[in-house]
Order: structure tokens, then C-alpha cells, then sequence
């Protein structure tokens, strides 16, 4: 069962879950990063955002796109994305 963080508003899997628990603005991940990180994270965007129980949030490093669980996690880094894709089932 999902449960919600009330102090950084993730979504986590378990109740009470351990997580980094920092709110981020996902912008501020972007700061002195190339440009094309923007374009190509916007586009990964678009294509996951309106699917149903998506919710998309910032840790200090990267940005998590969970359901019942985190599915995807992408890392800017200074000249590219680390990209990880997990099987919620």
C-alpha cells in the first residue's frame, strides 16, 4: 500500500518507508547542466506525465516518477542523464 511522506510529499511503497526526505525544485537539478538536458528530460516528461498514477517529484539528486512504487528515476549530471527503469511488479 502507498504511503505518502507528510513531510516532503513523496509517495513511497511502505508506510514509514526510509527515504531521502527533501524537497526539491525539479529547475534547480538543471542549474549549469547542458541545455539538451532540458530538451530530452521535457520530452520523457511529456510522454509519462499523463499516465494514470503518475506523480513525479525531486530529490537533492535526481527526479523519481512513481506509481504504487518508483518506476523510473532520472539523474542529471553535467553533460547527460543517468537512467533507471525498474519493474514496479
Amino acid at each position: 500500500m502507498a504511503w505518502t511522506c507528510p513531510k516532503c510529499e513523496r509517495t513511497l511503497k511502505n508506510t514509514n518507508q526510509w527515504h531521502c526526505c527533501i524537497k526539491q525544485d525539479i529547475d534547480v537539478l538543471f542549474e549549469n547542466k547542458a541545455k539538451d538536458l532540458v530538451y530530452v528530460f521535457d520530452k520523457l516528461l511529456l510522454e509519462v506525465i499523463d499516465w494514470e498514477g503518475v506523480e513525479v517529484t525531486a530529490t537533492k539528486k535526481c527526479i523519481v516518477f512513481v506509481t504504487s512504487q518508483t518506476f523510473l528515476v532520472v539523474k542529471p549530471m553535467k553533460k547527460e542523464h543517468k537512467i533507471l527503469f525498474t519493474n514496479p511488479s
